[in-house]
């Protein structure tokens, strides 16, 4: 019963882990979900980090950050600027990390 168990777990959590690095097309972004009723961001590389939700524009600098109210929404699209590809969806109740390696002009190569 214990390997059967396993094993069902272990299925059922593949597909979660799949979609969540097929979600993210940016390179050096890291989401994670948490239990709060908010998304926010965090920028730690070195540029300026413009970004529309749902017609709300958020720009991040060095070593800032911002959130969004969930407000019953369970997905949220991020469109950043300047990228041809430049959106993906989210959980509402996450954090958005944007690492110290995230170069704007590195995404397009």
């Amino acid at each position: 019963m214990k390997i059967k168990f396993k094993t069902a777990l272990l299925i059922t959590l593949i597909p979660f882990a799949t979609l969540s690095q097929q979600s993210i097309p940016l390179k050096n972004i890291d989401v994670k979900v948490n239990e709060h009723e908010y998304l926010s961001f965090q920028n730690f590389s070195n540029d300026i980090i413009e970004i529309d939700v749902y017609g709300q524009n958020i720009t991040l600098k060095k070593n800032s950050g911002a959130y969004v109210e969930c407000d019953g929404n369970d997905q949220l699209e991020l469109k950043f600027s300047g990228l041809s590809h430049n959106y993906f969806e989210v959980p509402c109740k996450s954090i958005v990390t944007i690492l110290e390696s995230f170069s704007l002009t590195s995404q397009e190569q």
